[in-house]
């Protein structure tokens, strides 16, 4: 993403479109760990409840039992689906602004190289 203001060099554009593109993309960063987070934790109470489901519905008193009949469970299955495409939006979303913060640090390299050799020319 470039910014738009004409008045600005290439190189500054680029930058304050880096930016822009953090900015634009953080809330939904935010919002996709959030989920990911959220779905996670949850797991552990779905496996509870899928485990009090095994013994009380199904009579197993083995907690290796409730274990395995929790985790074969087609709702803990369907979880971790989506447990699956909560991360893959975030690292989606993450290495979008890793790039934007990169392209600001080449930026920012470039400002410096061309200081010092403004400072090197008698």
């Amino acid at each position: 993403m470039e910014y738009q203001d004409e008045s600005l060099d290439h190189g500054t554009r680029k930058k304050f479109g880096a930016l822009e593109t953090i900015r634009t993309l953080t809330p939904g960063y935010a919002q996709a760990k959030a989920d990911r987070t959220h779905i996670e934790l949850y797991r552990k109470s779905m496996k509870a409840l899928l485990m009090m489901e095994a013994e009380a519905d199904h009579g197993i008193k083995s907690a290796a039992m409730q274990e395995r009949y929790a985790y074969a469970h087609e709702k803990y299955v369907a979880m971790l689906d989506g447990l699956r495409v909560a991360v893959e939006a975030e690292e989606r979303l993450r290495w979008q602004i890793e790039a934007a913060k990169l392209a600001c640090s080449i930026w920012q390299t470039k400002q410096a190289n061309a200081r010092v050799e403004r400072q090197a020319i008698p």
